[in-house]
């Protein structure tokens, strides 16, 4: 085995052993455990990133994307105490299709929660389509495509809603 991977297994075994201690004590000492699947800084502000790969929930009621009822509100209570949004992305494996938006905008929408695996679905209207899954595999390091993909979908709100400043804010980290 390469230095390499046998640090690496460590390292995710040593994660393992930190998340299991906290877990045990999270009721008595009051911690609530987040797991992200990215955290970015844009801007001097936190941002989550939440990745998903999953088919699109069919009617009824609607056509859309979701997450389990637990993350929603962990992720909600991040942006509520603390001002710290989670991005939502969904890549399509059927489709290839990449889908995003920011977490506090799709619960302003309506919603539907699936009665068995409690997945909060929001309408995929409420979504940015923001790039096609091939345009990601072709570039290989996929943490850093999907980072740049967010940053691109962010400029190009920002440009729609004319925001000058934070459009030359973003700009700057490329």
């Amino acid at each position: 085995m390469q230095n390499g991977k046998l640090k690496e297994q460590l390292g995710k075994m040593g994660e393992r052993i930190v998340l299991k201690y906290l877990e045990k004590r999270k009721k008595d000492k009051n911690i609530q455990i987040i797991l992200p699947d990215l955290l970015i800084v844009i801007d001097q502000k936190i941002i989550v990133i939440e990745v998903k790969v999953k088919d699109r929930y069919k009617p009824p009621p609607f056509e859309g994307h979701g997450l389990p009822i637990n993350q929603v509100k962990k992720y909600m209570s991040l942006y509520k105490k603390w001002g710290i949004r989670t991005f939502l992305i969904v890549i399509e494996p059927n489709t290839g299709m990449v889908w995003g938006q920011y977490l506090d905008v799709l619960e302003k929408s309506k919603t539907y929660i699936t009665p068995i695996e409690r997945i909060v679905v929001y309408p995929l209207k409420k979504f940015r389509r923001i790039h096609r899954i091939e345009q990601i595999l072709e570039k290989g390091n996929y943490k850093k495509k999907i980072i740049e993909l967010f940053i691109r979908s962010e400029l190009e709100r920002k440009i729609e809603e004319g925001d000058i400043n934070s459009i030359m804010r973003l700009l700057r980290i490329k």
